[in-house]
């Protein structure tokens, strides 16, 4: 998932193919990262999110929340929707505070 410029890339952010009209991929291939758990949550929110943009609905910009835990371990939150509506999915993405394990 990138811009079109780029040749690592086969999608744009609205999950439409470079260079074809009409067609779309949404799937965890075209994640730009991998999760480093189970894939089935970041799927079902690409999809829901592809769906929403294809329907035209309007974007709704992702909030992101970054916490420094004690041990200088980070804990980064980040929602998509309205999360206490129901209507969206948080993530929680934990960055552990030993440089050695972030790689």
């Amino acid at each position: 998932m990138g811009l079109e410029t780029d040749v690592n890339t086969v999608v744009d952010a609205q999950t439409r193919v470079h260079g074809l009209e009409g067609l779309r991929i949404v799937d965890a291939s075209v994640m730009p990262n991998n999760v480093s758990g189970n894939l089935n949550t970041p799927t079902i929110m690409l999809a829901e999110t592809a769906a929403d943009v294809t329907l035209g609905k309007p974007d709704v910009p992702p909030r992101v929340r970054i916490q420094e835990l004690g041990d200088k371990s980070t804990m980064k939150f980040i929602s998509l929707g309205d999360v206490q509506a129901g209507v969206g999915m948080s993530l929680n993405i934990f960055s552990p505070s030993d440089k050695s394990l972030r790689q």
